[in-house]
């Protein structure tokens, strides 16, 4: 069941009043700083952390579009900037593992369309990590058991799915992103990739599950009828 509980993201201008630039490393910038907080936490008295400052901003920098009143592109190196320390700050060994885990934190929480944010936004960041998008395609296969003809996001994991460098992820992982690549392009019906060439390659060798391959064959013998939420993965 998808976790109606709502989180806000709130941008505060920094000024001298409220000693916002100083605080989070950014002293004499007099723009706004994102904090994504828990609407059922009490106001005004609003307990911005770090922690709230660094989930603001990995979703603040997937909201940055040109009509933005709070954050522009120019605004991008300071975000970033603040990514890097507050990383260092709590520990995180790379940004790769900063970005996974906060999804991960979201993800467990049901909080499905922020974790979607996150990894988003680590695509863009890290380009060339596998895991980010193999954890994006699972998230999406969540958000799309929700939404279910959304032909865009089967778009967008097939995409995902043709980017990533299986040797970089786990077995599980692969596995699980195996599966989820052929369930969206038998169910957008994709005439350019051959169903039994894609079952030889990737198919047979990776996915082992039972379930998953009685999955495979209920799809194949039922087009038609599946959805996305018949072919979610249980992982309760």
């Amino acid at each position: 069941m998808y976790n109606e509980k709502k989180y806000s993201l709130i941008w505060l201008p920094c000024g001298e009043n409220n000693h916002l630039d100083e605080r989070f490393f950014v002293p004499n910038y007099r723009k706004s700083l994102p904090f994504l907080i828990e609407e059922e936490l009490p106001k005004p008295k609003l307990a911005l952390s770090e922690k709230n400052l660094l989930w603001g901003i990995l979703i603040g920098l997937y909201d940055i579009q040109p009509n933005n009143k709070y954050c522009i592109d120019t605004d991008k190196p300071t975000l970033l900037y603040l990514l890097d320390v507050l990383g260092n700050g709590f520990g995180f060994k790379s940004p790769e593992k900063m970005i996974l885990d906060v999804a991960y934190y979201f993800g467990q929480e049901k909080k499905y369309f922020l974790n979607q944010k996150v990894l988003k936004v680590g695509t863009m960041l890290i380009e060339n990590s596998s895991k980010i998008k193999s954890d994006l395609i699972l998230v999406n296969w969540e958000i799309l058991a929700i939404d279910k003809n959304n032909n865009q996001i089967l778009e967008e994991i097939l995409s995902l799915f043709y980017a990533i460098n299986l040797d970089d992820i786990i077995e599980g992982a692969k596995e699980t992103i195996c599966y989820y690549g052929f369930c969206a392009m038998v169910l957008l019906d994709d005439k350019e990739t051959k169903i039994e060439e894609f079952l030889k390659t990737y198919i047979y060798p990776n996915v082992k599950n039972k379930q998953l391959k009685i999955n495979i064959k209920n799809l194949l013998e039922n087009q038609e009828t599946t959805t996305p939420e018949d072919l979610l993965i249980n992982t309760q």
